[in-house]
């Protein structure tokens, strides 16, 4: 099973920061986990691939709740 997620932002400095974080989250996935994250222009894209739909829908809930966290601290800097 796959999905992919896509966070739009404002400006590309923004998605550099998203995606460096979450990148470093990545890295705490299970080996048999294949995920994936990448900026293009001004949006984050995460490639997510598990053969069990609950690893697949636990690491997705994991990827929004960090997003919404490194959003929230970059809202408090302006």
């Amino acid at each position: 099973m796959h999905a992919v997620v896509t966070f739009e932002y404002e400006n590309e400095n923004t998605a550099k920061i998203v995606e460096k974080v979450l990148k470093i989250d990545n890295k705490t996935a299970p080996s048999s986990m294949k995920i994936f994250t990448k900026r293009i222009k001004n949006k984050v894209v995460t490639y997510v691939s598990h053969e069990k739909i609950g690893t697949l829908l636990a690491t997705l809930d994991d990827i929004l709740f960090a997003e919404k966290i490194i959003s929230s601290i970059l809202s408090l800097k302006e």
